[in-house]
């Protein structure tokens, strides 16, 4: 179990300038899920996950992501119907939780999406995003066949 990781620090010219935290790590987060057997036939599980804050890497402009808390159920149903066939009833995110991820390599895009200064467009800061929106709700029944009946 690691409870603190630090990093080398460099300037714009590459020398170390001493050492800090990982940008784009929360340093809080839990896990927690259960699941219920109901019969050899149907279970259910409920998963979820809180993330804090995320203090981003130095060239991305956006310096914080917002913590969030998400939860997924499932719910299996075997031999429902007849033998070897299956139900599945899925929800991830089922809150609806608005939530981001830090941006890739320098996520240096900020947030703004651009100006127009006169006769100048001016566009984002840089060419990565600085924040990756993440799916909303999203609901999927699946059928499933076992060749074996089980």
């Amino acid at each position: 179990m690691i409870l603190q990781q630090k990093e080398n620090k460099f300037d714009a010219a590459g020398n170390q300038t001493g050492t800090g935290i990982i940008g784009d790590l929360a340093n809080n987060k839990v896990y927690f899920g259960t699941t219920v057997v109901f019969n050899d036939k149907l279970n259910a599980t409920l998963y979820g996950r809180y993330i804090g804050d995320k203090e981003t890497v130095i060239t991305n402009p956006i310096r914080k992501i917002d913590s969030y808390c998400t939860l997924d159920f499932n719910l299996n149903w075997k031999n429902f119907i007849a033998k070897g066939l299956g139900l599945s009833f899925k929800v991830t995110n089922m809150l609806d939780t608005k939530y981001f991820h830090t941006g890739l390599r320098e996520a240096n895009s900020g947030e703004a999406a651009g100006i127009m200064t006169g006769r100048t467009w001016a566009g984002s800061a840089g060419y990565y995003n600085s924040k990756l929106p993440q799916p909303r709700r999203f609901i999927l029944i699946s059928l499933t066949f076992d060749l074996n009946g089980s």
